[in-house]
């Protein structure tokens, strides 16, 4: 294994205009056998001890406090001789290191306390105390990952009517090291700037707008539900009634009323007593629960029919044919009901 070991640079021939430095290179290789390292060779290399560093002017510092950046250009040149007005850029290489530094920090020290603002329509809202997380901004809900959530509004509070908007304002101090701390409002000497400005002035056009369904007027054969549909204009909250031709533009206009609890309800049939035969008591009468998870009959064509049984008469008298079972045995008998 072998390697190229450069010694110093001598001092330069000349201390000024074109001169040159040398140094000593020296060949070493390790033998394996004796583990020791024996020069092979050596060569002298030169470079010109003109090339110098070039630094250009520091710029202003960046921040007036809490530690800002000063920085200036750097670069290795080379001047051919004293009296040239010539210069030549070249590779950093080609200078002697330490290459000076081409940035320095300035101004380090605290900065006063200062309001920071953020972007209108950002608020951040913080909660400790409760599960959820809602937003100071009125109809804008945030979704919540755990306790102590930041909520970001970014929407006006209403979109038409006359909203707010918000804004988050904090009163922060830039240190010496370039952190920054916040401080509470009274630490800021000048007036908090606004946290909130009025948004979505616009007029709201009329829409319809529905109240919460009635309860069922019956609880099984079919009932119905109704509610109150009505044309408004203006936010919520601080909207009027109008006429429904000034909805036209909203849409078609929600329905007030539709059917509930569509299954027939269940009851029990008796008959005088007597013999019964045994086609009827096979069809045991089902409880109210049963008859109310069944779903429908499948609607049989008229020409498929027909009576299995010679009693459904009697079933047609006594109100059976509600049920399915009873139904489907005496399927034109029943035909009606």
């Amino acid at each position: 294994l072998s390697s190229f070991i450069p010694g110093p640079w001598q001092p330069c021939s000349r201390t000024c205009g074109a001169g040159t430095q040398h140094r000593t290179v020296k060949c070493q290789v390790l033998l394996s056998f004796s583990q020791t390292i024996v020069d092979i060779c050596h060569n002298e290399h030169n470079k010109h001890c003109s090339n110098r560093w070039e630094t250009g002017e520091w710029s202003s510092c960046s921040a007036t406090c809490g530690v800002g950046l000063m920085i200036r250009t750097v670069g290795c040149t080379h001047r051919p001789s004293r009296d040239s007005n010539h210069t030549l850029v070249l590779r950093d290489e080609d200078c002697q290191n330490p290459k000076p530094s081409p940035l320095q920090a300035c101004n380090r020290f605290d900065c006063p306390p200062m309001w920071d603002t953020h972007d209108w329509g950002q608020v951040k809202d913080i909660i400790y105390k409760v599960y959820h997380c809602k937003c100071l901004t009125i109809g804008n809900q945030a979704h919540v990952t755990d306790l102590i959530s930041a909520c970001f509004c970014t929407q006006c509070s209403q979109s038409c009517g006359g909203g707010v908007q918000r804004r988050q304002v904090l009163c922060k101090q830039r240190l010496a090291d370039g952190s920054i701390l916040e401080l509470p409002d009274t630490f800021c000497p000048t007036k908090s700037p606004t946290s909130q400005q009025p948004c979505g002035e616009q007029e709201c056009p009329p829409e319809w707008r529905v109240d919460a369904w009635s309860p069922c007027s019956a609880t099984c054969g079919g009932g119905a539900q109704t509610r109150i549909v009505r044309c408004m204009k203006g936010p919520e909250g601080r909207s009027e009634e109008v006429e429904s031709p000034n909805c036209l533009g909203a849409g078609r206009k929600p329905s007030d009323a539709r059917p509930c609890n569509l299954l027939p309800c269940a009851r029990w049939a008796t008959t005088s007593w007597g013999p019964v035969s045994q086609d009827i008591i096979v069809h045991k009468l089902p409880t109210a629960a049963t008859v109310h998870s069944k779903t429908y009959p499948l609607y049989i064509p008229a020409g498929e029919c027909r009576d299995s049984t010679r009693y459904c008469e009697k079933v047609r008298q006594l109100e059976l044919c509600l049920l399915p079972q009873f139904k489907s045995r005496c399927c034109f008998s029943c035909r009606n009901t």
